[in-house]
């Protein structure tokens, strides 16, 4: 009795144009990988196939090409308990409930005010506000007449769309350099950005910025949204360059 076609043998420790092939029920024929030099397999018996539950076949009719497949002999040590996927199901339950619970609608009196390092901000979306949000942090921030923002930088792209006022954004590219570690190179010379109420601005990835009221008398507002995604990747990087008067970095963040 003999092996039949689609009998797939992916050992460990192979090269490439070895790993994916197909044994064949005629002996010695030519079998071709993709763009790779054909490789004879033989004739395959199953009386020979003892160790088949070890997939130790791969030396066997390979020729000695490839390693033999130790992994078998190892895979059941160690005593150690988790329940992870329980776990899983637990939070989807749990999550599917808490939301639930949450109005679709969050009034302003829910929206809590933070006079952060980079101004006075009214939070809209967050994860502690709403759990129904689940991929978006967005705020309202207000400049004083003739004020600004603090200057930053932070991973995730940004949109700024303008409630009122008028005013104008500076943009400092960022590249950076990789040796041991992450070098950021700030452009010297910034881009200016003018704005007005309707306006929608974007700020690309990782770009430093800091938003100017033009008005001397009237303040500018606009919402600023961004993608929480970035931090959940684990690239939720913020960096406050300068703070926002009157702060002037006297937070130590």
């Amino acid at each position: 009795m003999h092996v039949g076609a689609d009998l797939r043998v992916r050992p460990p420790n192979c090269p490439e144009w070895v790993s994916e092939g197909r044994f064949n029920r005629k002996e010695h024929e030519d079998i071709s990988w993709r763009g790779f030099k054909p490789l004879k397999i033989p004739k395959i018996d199953l009386n020979d196939l003892n160790g088949l539950n070890d997939l130790n076949m791969s030396n066997k009719f390979l020729g000695g090409i490839c390693m033999p497949l130790e992994e078998s002999k190892h895979w059941r040590k160690g005593n150690r308990q988790a329940s992870y996927y329980a776990d899983d199901l637990k939070r989807a339950k749990e999550e599917k409930e808490r939301d639930a619970a949450y109005p679709k609608a969050v009034k302003p009196e829910e929206m809590p005010w933070e006079d952060s390092p980079h101004g006075r901000l009214k939070h809209l979306a967050r994860e502690g506000i709403n759990p129904r949000i689940k991929d978006i942090d967005m705020y309202m921030q207000e400049l004083a007449p003739g004020g600004s923002s603090g200057r930053h930088r932070h991973t995730a792209e940004e949109l700024m769309f303008i409630l009122e006022g008028r005013g104008y954004s500076l943009h400092w590219d960022v590249d950076f350099d990789l040796d041991e570690a992450y070098k950021w190179r700030t452009a010297e010379e910034p881009k200016r950005f003018d704005w007005e109420e309707g306006d929608l601005v974007y700020i690309p990835v990782n770009t430093v910025h800091q938003h100017f009221n033009s008005d001397p008398d009237k303040p500018a507002r606009f919402i600023s949204a961004s993608n929480r995604i970035y931090k959940t990747l684990g690239w939720g990087d913020i960096e406050e360059i300068e703070e926002a008067p009157p702060f002037e970095k006297k937070s130590g963040l």
